[in-house]
């Protein structure tokens, strides 16, 4: 039973940082875009 609460703890854990990444990884999509729009105009 403790085992099993641990390792769904891990894997909320795991979930949070692939959210985080994501959300890091949209941001500097659309900083690379706006720059991209900034230098074209």
């Amino acid at each position: 039973m403790m085992k099993n609460e641990n390792h769904i703890k891990t894997f909320y854990k795991k979930d949070m940082g692939w959210r985080l990444f994501g959300l890091a990884l949209a941001i500097q999509i659309l900083f690379i875009g706006a720059n991209y729009l900034v230098m074209m105009s």
